[in-house]
């Protein structure tokens, strides 16, 4: 597109405000620098720096089950990290997401060879997962954002836009990064017998507020916790392993209430990047818990790489304030209680039993459902201004 004509990235920005976007997130892409250049300029517009474009997809989704809507930046090169959350967290639960992809390698236009092949796939592979894809050019592109912005905002079908390369002209960037580091306190347990996971469910249960927000794993954790008791309340992830700290997160961005994010040492070690991602964010209503068993429990009980991983120092070097260790029901009682007093993020390692019991019956709750009553708790609830 060289001197070809370009779009303003402001005026874009002012579409995608228009259209109801109050928050963006997303990764670098050489095709849009001019456009993240004007978001991390915009005092007006929370820009959540993500890891990695599937962290980002999810943060989007959290943030719109909180009724706000989040502009999700990303290069097609990064649909492949983009692929697990969209097809078993956006699609089946039906979460509308706003995306803006820079397209390398668009067909009969010359590019590097490394994007010649997903640019190829980037619109069938969008539309295959259910997204409306729409082109962006300098004359439709603030309109386009604002449409697509308003659709997403309305409940609608999620939207892409593809972004050319060169289309937006630069932005000069004078917004500094927040680097400031928090070194967060660990609260250390002595080793013991290990409690069963539903026992750690249970005491969980017991002690946070009764307006907490719960995001519960993929696997047979989150059957567990709808066996010990249903609620609207209650988001159970069926897949996307990995994501729910940045689900947690997003949805940690449109409420005030408190946000119980349940994990699996699997699938906190397998995203360790959302660690990251929510000790960047420092959002002061969530609590992080990893029901650590050592082992990958709904796949057959293969060990897992936590025992020779310190979680909780993890967790203190990515910015959590504080982090504890439980061995107990007893010590996990106290500890939960202790960091639900103090702002967050914090960070609780349970250790249960390597359990190889039945597992429980599977959640009889369409995916679809599941977050249309999520969000409606939610809605019902205290939200932060818009």
């Amino acid at each position: 597109m060289t001197g070809a004509k370009q779009a303003d990235p402001v005026d874009f920005l002012a579409g995608l405000k228009r259209g109801g976007a109050a928050l963006a997130t997303g990764v670098p892409c050489s095709s849009m620098t001019g456009l993240m250049n004007a978001m991390l300029a915009d005092p007006a517009l929370d820009f959540a720096n993500a890891p990695n474009e599937g962290e980002a997809l999810a943060f989007a989704a959290g943030a719109r089950l909180g009724g706000r809507t989040a502009a999700v930046l990303c290069q097609n090169s990064g649909l492949s990290n983009l692929s697990n959350a969209l097809t078993s967290l956006i699609a089946p639960y039906r979460i509308p997401v706003l995306l803006v992809i820079g397209w390398r390698g668009r067909p009969g236009v010359h590019d590097e060879p490394q994007h010649r092949l997903v640019g190829g796939l980037t619109e069938p592979f969008l539309k295959a997962c259910g997204v409306a894809v729409h082109i962006a050019d300098a004359d439709n592109a603030a309109g386009l954002a604002e449409v697509c912005a308003r659709t997403v905002a309305a409940g609608g079908a999620s939207q892409a836009i593809l972004v050319p390369m060169k289309l937006f002209c630069d932005v000069d960037v004078t917004a500094i990064t927040d680097l400031r580091r928090y070194a967060g306190e660990i609260l250390r347990d002595e080793a013991g017998p290990s409690p069963p996971r539903d026992a750690a469910l249970q005491a969980i249960l017991d002690v946070i507020p009764d307006d907490a927000l719960i995001v519960a794993p993929t696997g047979l954790a989150s059957r567990a916790l709808f066996r010990l008791g249903d609620a609207p309340s209650r988001f159970y992830m069926m897949g996307s392993m990995g994501h729910a700290p940045a689900l947690g997160l997003g949805i940690a961005a449109a409420t005030d209430r408190r946000v119980i994010v349940l994990d699996g040492d699997g699938s906190v070690l397998m995203r360790l990047s959302g660690l990251a991602f929510v000790g960047a964010r420092v959002p002061g209503n969530l609590l992080h818990i990893v029901l650590d068993n050592g082992i990958h429990e709904s796949t057959g009980g293969q060990m897992s790489l936590s025992p020779r991983t310190d979680l909780c120092a993890i967790a203190a070097a990515c910015g959590y304030r504080a982090s504890a260790e439980a061995h107990s029901t007893e010590t996990l009682t106290r500890v939960t209680r202790e960091l639900l007093r103090k702002p967050g993020p914090a960070f609780i390692r349970v250790f249960t039993s390597a359990e190889r019991a039945k597992a429980p019956p599977r959640i009889p709750i369409d995916a679809a459902e599941i977050a249309a009553r999520f969000s409606g708790a939610i809605a019902n609830g205290r939200r932060k201004s818009r």
